[in-house]
């Protein structure tokens, strides 16, 4: 959990104003927010995930910023401010002049999304800058887990997601109205959005997942603040740009894919209340709405089988007698006589193909799921990080030092199907050959999957569990099993 020992941000005979909603908690010092407390799914809910995203002891925080002028940051940082707090709001002004001035701004909590609204009362060159703190980096998962504590700097925009600090990524300098930018990681964010052009934005790394984003806004602009979870119904609620967070390295009707997967994990946890439960019964969704593809699949790949058994003794022969060019027309001449074409292997692809999409947006759907966050499920304490059933007692490089039993169970499934699923229409040298496959393939998804997220994992041993279950009568009758999962 993202959370940092409490820092004081105001004295004691000076209670920073404050205000509150369902969703947030927010504190005011000079002329900003100090401290920003984020609940979901209600502050007011025992189980409600809670992130303390601004301030507190290495947080994040964020300051006023001029670029051309630093001391009027530091002016307005060291200002005292008056307070007039209502059910509405609350308004900071300054006690001293500033700029030749006088200066208020004002601010609204919207309880509905917990977004802050802010008409900010700035001189020229002022802005506000994001620095990402060390409390706000997600825990460091070992092996390819990794990708999932990366903190990054970021341009929301209809047309999608920009990290602000990617080499490849096109030089930003400024923000188009209605555009947000700030930082964020896997499911939390602060940004903010401005009703006019920001003509200067800028990003730096101050350290490793350490972003930090300034802005400098017209002048007159009224900002929005959002500082909270990067979940789709959340941001929806905010402003629908938002949900270009998610999923954002996918094409569109890859991602469309994922929504529909999430919006069904959605549907069935409201059903059952528990989210592994959810996941379950969403793998086992999936198969039943995948199975007219599947049986397609499954009579090619038979179809392949047979073609393969008849075709493979004449091809092993042409082989050992002929080389070259020799070789090459005999081996046409078996499949014309045949009716087959020489591409006709590919068809036993198609089992393999019907499932990358599927692959890809459970992948990113469970992934980037903001409701596995801190969900626990049997022995496992949160779906959102490896199983973690037993501390192995030393760390061994890539695989980290934990036990995780799940990826054990989802090789163990496979490798079991992999042995029961009978091809009587292949040779047994084919189907020793396919039988070797399946196991480096499941030795491969062993390693990918061990480091990553429970709930990733559970959707796919699920899978290979279901897999195994419908192959298995067949196996026991000495009949033959489906080649496809």
């Amino acid at each position: 959990m993202l959370l940092c020992v409490l820092a004081t941000s105001a004295a004691a005979d000076e209670p920073a104003p404050v205000l509150s909603s369902a969703l947030a908690r927010i504190e005011f010092a000079s002329g900003l927010p100090s401290r920003w407390l984020a609940c979901e799914p209600e502050c007011t809910s025992a189980a409600a995930r809670r992130a303390e995203l601004l301030g507190g002891e290495c947080g994040t925080t964020l300051a006023w910023h001029a670029p051309a002028n630093p001391g009027l940051a530091v002016e307005f940082a060291a200002a005292r401010y008056d307070v007039d707090q209502d059910a509405d709001g609350v308004t900071l002004r300054s006690q001293e002049p500033l700029a030749g001035r006088y200066r208020s701004h004002r601010y609204r909590l919207d309880p509905a999304s917990g977004a802050l609204e802010a008409q900010l009362d700035l001189p020229d060159g002022l802005g506000l800058a994001w620095a990402g703190g060390q409390a706000f980096i997600p825990e460091t998962l070992p092996g390819f887990g990794v990708i999932y504590s990366r903190v990054r700097a970021v341009l929301l925009s209809a047309d999608g997601q920009q990290d602000l600090l990617d080499e490849d990524a096109a030089a930003v300098s400024g923000m188009a109205a209605g555009e947000w930018g700030g930082i964020r990681q896997r499911f939390w964010a602060l940004l903010v959005s401005s009703d006019s052009d920001i003509p200067i934005l800028q990003a730096e790394a101050l350290a490793e997942n350490r972003p930090r984003v300034a802005f400098v806004p017209a002048a007159g602009a009224t900002l929005r603040l959002y500082a909270g979870p990067v979940d789709w119904h959340r941001l929806g609620q905010v402003d629908p740009v938002l949900r270009e967070m998610l999923f954002a390295a996918l094409w569109d009707w890859l991602r469309w894919l994922c929504v529909g997967m999430l919006v069904l994990l959605g549907w069935i946890k409201q059903l059952v209340g528990n989210p592994g439960l959810a996941i379950i019964l969403l793998s086992l969704s999936v198969k039943i709405l995948m199975y007219p593809l599947t049986r397609i699949a499954d009579a090619w790949q038979a179809e392949v089988n047979r073609t393969q058994a008849l075709l493979q003794p004449k091809l092993d022969s042409i082989k050992r007698q002929y080389k070259g060019e020799e070789a090459h027309n005999r081996v046409l001449k078996v499949y014309e006589e045949q009716g087959v074409h020489p591409m006709y292997t590919l068809r036993s692809l198609a089992g393999f193909l019907i499932q990358i999409p599927i692959f890809i947006a459970a992948f990113d759907m469970l992934g980037e799921n903001f409701a596995l966050n801190e969900a626990g499920f049997l022995w496992i304490e949160d779906l959102a990080k490896p199983d973690r059933i037993a501390p192995l007692g030393f760390v061994l490089p890539f695989f980290g030092g934990q036990l995780n039993l799940l990826p054990f169970l989802m090789t163990g499934f496979t490798l079991l199907a992999s042995m029961l699923q009978a091809q009587p229409d292949l040779t047994p040298a084919l189907e020793r050959q396919q039988q070797l496959k399946l196991y480096l393939m499941a030795a491969a998804f062993f390693v990918l999957f061990y480091t990553f997220p429970a709930g990733m994992v559970l959707y796919w041993t699920t899978n290979n569990l279901l897999h195994l279950l419908k192959i298995l009568p067949a196996s026991m009758r000495g009949g033959s099993g489906s080649a496809t999962g």
